[in-house]
């Protein structure tokens, strides 16, 4: 017995040589050409040398490699209320604190591009401190003020080593 391939069908023809890992793609339009990409995915499926990529739907499981691209991680992290705190960059970029008492916050170094925004909210009649310790770079410390439901933010901006406050906002 003997098997015959119809014409046309799974006749795909690729370049003498291959790059280990690389993807193929379509060398034209007649669907039997393959050539090689710069984009590999290796065996722990990590994908490298996108240089540009257009999503046209959602996007899920985002982690820490996601935040120092150009995917925005819109997660909103409720942080301690006093004391020292540590801030995980990698859980998203809004860090929320309503404070009961002084604050220091500090972070692991993030990878560069990373963005950090906290979202401060007032409540009772004392004034708190909010100091901003490792890994980051400010312009000071924070007080809160004595007057309640107040928002203040501060961002910061990873250069790779530090997190470098970019804005900060008086009460709103």
């Amino acid at each position: 017995m003997s098997v015959v391939q119809p014409p046309g069908s799974g006749n795909v023809a690729g370049p003498g040589s291959s790059t280990a890992n690389a993807v193929a793609r379509y060398n034209g339009t007649n669907g039997q050409a393959l050539k090689s990409t710069g984009v590999t995915v290796d065996d722990s499926n990590n994908v490298a040398g996108i240089a540009a990529l257009t999503i046209g739907g959602s996007i899920t499981g985002l982690t820490s490699a996601a935040a120092s691209g150009k995917i925005r991680n819109s997660t909103v992290t409720a942080l301690a209320t006093s004391g020292t705190i540590s801030v995980d960059p990698t859980l998203g970029e809004v860090f929320t604190c309503t404070p009961s008492n002084a604050c220091t916050f500090n972070a692991a170094s993030a990878a560069a591009g990373t963005q950090v925004t906290f979202v401060f909210t007032t409540s009772g009649t004392s004034s708190f401190v909010m100091t901003f310790g490792t890994s980051f770079k400010s312009t000071g410390t924070l007080a809160t003020g004595t007057v309640t439901a107040k928002v203040f933010t501060v961002s910061f901006i990873s250069d790779g080593t530090n997190l470098n406050e970019t804005c900060r906002t008086g009460a709103m």
